[in-house]
């Protein structure tokens, strides 16, 4: 009887330890892709009458897009963050060089110093976005600009 135990206990311990490695990767992948991380990061906010007018951002994207021949610029839209329309555009800078990335980063910063008339506009660099932190409501999309 000890000898039959023995080859059904190795079984079933690997089977066991086989499972636990599984579910730990599945928990650390899940960590992993709950977080991305993003060059750059606007923050339009509402101080009590909703966010401010995008129009002039687009118009930049639009200006430069047309500069540098560049057919797409991507950003992810998370929102709405609030009651009052406050989203975060997040972008990832995989259709620019280096170089561009830096010159489009510069404008941008331009752009939402002026984003003033109904909120605000807040550029962050280097941030990550950890998606189970956000609201329930807030939904990541990508858009095109």
């Amino acid at each position: 009887m000890i000898m039959f135990m023995t080859p059904v206990y190795n079984i079933f311990r690997k089977i066991s330890l086989t499972c636990m490695a599984c579910i730990l990767t599945c928990s650390l992948t899940a960590q992993i892709r709950d977080s991305i991380s993003y060059p750059v990061v606007i923050q339009f906010n509402s101080e009590c009458c909703g966010v401010p007018s995008d129009t002039p951002l687009k118009n930049y994207v639009k200006a430069f897009r047309k500069k540098y021949k560049i057919k797409k610029i991507t950003a992810l839209h998370v929102g709405p963050m609030g009651k009052e329309g406050e989203y975060w555009l997040a972008f990832s800078f995989k259709e620019l060089s280096r170089k561009q990335a830096a010159v489009f980063t510069r404008g941008l910063k331009l752009i939402t110093a002026k984003l003033k008339d109904r909120g605000s506009a807040t550029l962050v660099e280097n941030t990550a976005i950890v998606h189970s932190d956000l609201p329930v409501r807030a939904l990541p999309e990508r858009v095109n600009l």
